[in-house]
């Protein structure tokens, strides 16, 4: 059987899965994924540290990315960052050659 290791997912799929897993006693085994990356939208920093506890137990973080639907990707954490790295409700840094500039709109 094909063990996943690496998850590329929206928000909405991450909540059905980590109630699944919840609902089921925790019967699936995901034991063998190391690397759980969102986009779509960004996710909570409450419910981003909920799916880590509860769906991946601790074991690995969640990394979202930003405009990975629209664009490509514009921000991400490194796929080298560990649990105690990645910031709840962050995106992470400028992907390599994005240039990011806040202005206000007129």
């Amino acid at each position: 059987m094909l063990q996943p290791t690496f998850l590329f997912t929206g928000v909405a799929a991450v909540n059905e899965m980590m109630d699944c897993q919840m609902a089921n006693g925790h019967k699936y085994n995901i034991q063998s994924l190391t690397t759980c990356v969102v986009g779509g939208s960004s996710m909570r920093a409450d419910l981003q540290r909920t799916v880590v506890n509860n769906l991946l137990q601790g074991r690995i973080p969640i990394k979202q990315g930003y405009g990975a639907s629209e664009q490509g990707i514009i921000a991400v954490w490194p796929m080298d960052s560990g649990i105690n790295t990645v910031r709840d409700g962050s995106v992470g840094r400028p992907a390599a050659g994005i240039k990011i500039r806040v202005s206000r709109e007129k």
